[in-house]
């Protein structure tokens, strides 16, 4: 076992790097709202997107790990970096959406050029990324509740969401990768998002109002999508 173990390691002559880098460019981006009534005297249903495009910049820092003569490389990291996106409505109103993000990533490079001092390869992976999402101006959609008259005075709860909020997704990412002079990466890639968080408010209630049942039900929901085209640099100690 311990030989079969020692063969295992001279076979993948396994190396080892720590980097750290920075990578940025282009973010298109879909914030939707969607209102679906289904109240006994509903209000018309609609849909609509705010869509833009813009720029993000992250910092990157992270480890990468070198097997089969550095034919494969391991990799994982983590980001934090800011974005700002601009783009109108369905009534051309403009939108201005910055986005705070924080992630973590893993990929996999296959190299199908190495030599002594550069190697060239495909790069596939999966990231996790949180979003704190703060736009000017900030759109709620949704409806209120009227419940009736208490101590004189009107009582209503509000049902809306908001695009001031937070995102969740999942994220494959594919792209090149090159490593130049053993310390310096450049990789070009996108990021394909697929949302883990729709953002929802829900309201249902009834009454009997002279013998007829009225039913309030609808639902509001927003959801934030994006994809990104980046270039990144990451200098490997």
């Amino acid at each position: 076992m311990k030989r079969l173990f020692m063969l295992l390691v001279c076979v993948c002559e396994l190396q080892a790097g720590f980097y750290v880098g920075i990578e940025g460019g282009y973010n298109t981006s879909s914030q939707k709202f969607d209102y679906t009534d289904r109240s006994t005297y509903a209000k018309p249903n609609f849909s609509y997107s705010i869509d833009g495009n813009g720029y993000v910049a992250n910092f990157i820092f992270g480890t990468e790990h070198s097997y089969l003569d550095r034919y494969i490389v391991l990799r994982w990291g983590a980001l934090g970096g800011f974005g700002q996106i601009v783009g109108r409505d369905k009534w051309e109103d403009r939108h201005t959406l910055s986005v705070i993000s924080f992630g973590v990533n893993a990929d996999l490079i296959t190299n199908f050029v190495v030599t002594k001092n550069f190697t060239l390869g495909l790069v596939a992976g999966v990231e996790y990324m949180y979003s704190l999402l703060r736009p000017n101006p900030e759109t709620k959609e949704g409806a209120t509740l009227y419940r009736g008259y208490t101590n004189g005075k009107m009582t209503k709860e509000d049902f809306y969401v908001s695009n001031k909020t937070y995102s969740e997704s999942a994220i494959v990412r594919a792209g090149l990768s090159a490593l130049v002079k053993t310390h310096h990466r450049f990789d070009v890639y996108v990021k394909i998002p697929f949302n883990l968080k729709e953002h929802e408010s829900s309201c249902f209630a009834s009454a009997n109002a002279n013998g007829e049942i009225r039913v309030v039900d609808f639902t509001t929901t927003y959801q934030y999508n994006f994809i990104q085209a980046l270039i990144s640099y990451k200098y490997v100690f």
